[in-house]
């Protein structure tokens, strides 16, 4: 409050004006001013609970002067700001309520606080109290706008992620800012690479793939993002297969630990080109990208979105053989066919693409239930793995409902088939066939309409039967050469003599290879090795042994083992899996000596300038295998994590790039007492230490 001045000397004119007027008889000097001045408050949010800054308004009864200012009004529950003194009669005051909160804004004014021209105090204090809420409700990772496909939304079964490069987690969790909505959490820490990441799937585990991307309607893919800090770049890479490639694009976020929509548009790719005759389904997330954790950080990830890649016929290279079938490629035809009543299949132009070939059927009424035809021209088996059982397939049907039904058959082994109904009529669309059964097939049976009649002429058509897997016939590749891998089969079975040099071979062409340290070449017994069939292996799978036997037990941690190349004997990528597996079988008599072996797998890269022949001069990934049973097959499953680099002679710097050009598969023995042919008195027989490895594959 700013109170007047008083003053008592009165101007000798004055006051004899006043002595005239009064002896005059004229004027009334009357009562003085006592009556106190007082103050009303209103909010500009009456009525209503503020989310934002409030202006109260100070009403005066009369003209106060300059008596009232900011110093005079008492404030709680916000922050005072902008004071205005608008007239004598009028001030104004913004207050800001306090942040996340709720709760009352509280103005007032004491008494004896402003004046007015007469120098009266203000007897009353005046209080208002205003309403308020500034928390903000979380905004969930879920929109409620990811109901239907191609969106990646992770309350659905069958949604993951496979983490890569020492991503420390890449899981299914509650969302931060809502309990009840799951996300996928990505988890990086300091020991992971820059570049890791994790892979989606709706798949498989094991396969990495999601429906494709339709880039020819749309190239931006959006994604619900919650980080821990703005400016954090998300990398969002699309690729036609796991590790084959493709286009990447960075975003910046720009919020921290709320979630946002942030935008790729793979118009403008940060790296890589579109490619129109590509058909891309892999797509990975790389959080906080070529920048390392300082310490263990989670990212969120929901509603992947995406326009979706329209059905129609092959064409345009979409269909890669030998793992697809494209009935624009020369050799492929049609086998034994069931017609009873004249219908038809026959290579002929896609109805909705001319310049495609697709296979037409015409069923007829009185054709049998297993109307179908073979595929011929395949050149090799479709393979299928308890991961990787998925076979796709473009079908058109004039009605939706219809069936269709794929079968496989193969040389003693069990037939599979599975059944599959459309969903649109008179358009292309894509079936997905999850075959009961793995096994490595060479006949594929298609039955258009499935088993069941027709009352009248139905044309169909098929293109693009896509296998997971597919072993071409006798092997591929070349020495040195890159040799296509698929269905993670490395080798099934064995051929030839082992004592043989260049005899001895997997079914997919690999050569056969056995050695030992050369401070063994002068005490050694015997090494030798074979090929056959051991009942012990499940389903009595042809293997190859190896063994060594010492004429004195005198050298200790020497080594020993045996190699399979890969298909071909070129290099395979293994990148793109998860696991080593193997048959393996040590036989009981070379564990009765007190020892137990030490079995140590390397994966050694080509021979190429700078690295010899010899596996420790390749760059070679190693891992140890526990010991075995005793007596007994064991299937071993060694996660590729748990392989370290050992050498790096091409210039490698990590595990992934070695795993990119494997031409060796070692199994490796490391004693501390090798057996030798020369048994103790009294003791048994004492034989050679030795492993049985059967079937080689990847998951």
């Amino acid at each position: 409050m700013t109170r007047r001045p008083t003053s008592f000397a009165l101007l000798a004119v004055a006051l004899a004006a006043s002595v005239f007027v009064t002896a005059c008889g004229g004027g009334d000097a009357g009562a003085p001013d006592t009556v106190a001045p007082t103050v009303t408050i209103t909010s500009s949010a009456a009525g209503t609970t503020a989310d934002a800054a409030v202006t109260f308004t100070f009403t005066f009864s009369e003209d106060v002067g300059k008596s009232f200012t900011a110093e005079d009004i008492v404030v709680s529950g916000g922050t005072a700001g902008a004071f205005t003194s608008v007239s004598g009669t009028v001030a104004t005051l913004v207050v800001t309520p306090a942040a996340s909160s709720a709760g009352n804004v509280t103005v007032s004014v004491a008494a004896s606080k402003f004046s007015d021209i007469a120098n009266n105090p203000n007897v009353a204090a005046a209080t208002l109290a205003q309403a308020y809420s500034t928390v903000v409700a979380a905004v969930s990772g879920n929109t409620g706008t990811c109901a239907t496909a191609p969106c990646l939304g992770f309350e659905a079964a069958g949604v993951g992620a496979v983490a890569f490069e020492g991503l420390a987690a890449a899981k299914i969790a509650a969302d931060p800012a809502d309990p009840t909505n799951k996300v996928l959490k990505l988890v990086k820490v300091p020991a992971g690479q820059p570049w890791a990441g994790a892979t989606l799937y709706t798949t498989t585990a094991a396969e990495q793939t999601v429906a494709p991307v339709g880039f020819a309607t749309s190239k931006i893919i959006t994604l619900r993002v919650y980080s821990p800090a703005a400016g954090e770049k998300i990398m969002l890479k699309v690729e036609t297969g796991p590790n084959a490639g493709g286009m990447e694009k960075e975003v910046l976020t720009t919020k921290a630990n709320e979630w946002e929509t942030l935008s790729f548009d793979f118009a403008t790719p940060s790296t890589g080109s579109y490619d129109a005759s590509k058909v891309y389904k892999t797509i990975s997330i790389f959080p906080k990208f070529m920048t390392a954790a300082a310490a263990e950080t989670a990212y969120y990830f929901d509603e992947l979105k995406y326009a979706a890649a329209a059905d129609a016929g092959g064409g345009a290279g979409a269909c890669a053989a030998p793992s697809c079938v494209d009935f624009s490629a020369a050799g492929i035809g049609f086998g034994p066919f069931e017609n009873q009543a004249g219908g038809s299949v026959a290579v002929v132009a896609d109805p909705a693409n001319a310049a495609n070939k697709v296979a037409k059927f015409i069923k007829k009424a009185g054709d049998g239930d297993y109307f179908g035809t073979t595929i011929t021209g395949l050149g090799g088996s479709i393979v299928l793995t308890d991961a990787k059982k998925t076979i796709t397939m473009k079908v058109w049907s004039p009605a939706a409902g219809t069936n269709f039904l794929l079968k496989l058959e193969g040389a003693g082994i069990a037939p599979t088939e599975k059944d599959m109904v459309t969903t649109k009529a008179g358009e292309w669309e894509t079936l997905s066939f999850v075959m009961p059964a793995a096994g490595s097939y060479t006949t594929l049976v298609v039955f258009p309409n499935g088993r069941g009649g027709v009352s009248a002429d139905k044309t169909m058509y098929i293109d693009d039967i896509s296998f997971p897997g597919f072993t071409a016939s006798g092997g591929s590749g070349g020495a040195g050469g890159s040799t296509a891998f698929t269905g993670g089969i490395y080798a099934a079975e064995y051929t030839g003599n082992l004592g043989d040099a260049g005899s001895a071979k997997s079914n997919l062409g690999g050569d056969i290879g056995f050695y030992y340290a050369t401070e063994l070449a002068t005490t050694k017994a015997y090494d030798f090795g074979g090929i056959g069939t051991l009942a012990a292996n499940p389903g009595g799978v042809p293997n190859f042994y190896f063994g060594f036997g010492l004429k004195t037990p005198a050298i200790t941690n020497a080594y020993f083992g045996a190699y399979v190349n890969a298909p071909g004997n070129g290099t395979v990528d293994i990148s793109g899996f998860a696991n080593l597996k193997a048959n393996v079988w040590g036989p009981q008599e070379a564990f009765e000596k007190a020892f137990t072996p030490q079995i140590t797998i390397l994966l050694t890269g080509p021979v190429v300038a700078g690295c010899t022949a010899s596996p420790s001069s390749r760059s070679y990934l190693e891992a140890k295998v526990p010991a075995l049973k005793i007596g007994a097959a064991s299937v071993i499953n060694v996660p590729l994590s748990s392989f370290s680099l050992k050498v790096a002679c091409s210039g490698e710097t990590t595990a992934s790039q070695v795993l990119k050009t494997i031409a060796q598969v070692h199994y490796q023995l490391l004693n501390t007492s090798i057996q030798y042919t020369v048994p103790d008195a009294g003791s048994p027989a004492a034989y050679p230490t030795g492993l049985n490895v059967g079937p080689v594959k990847f998951d």
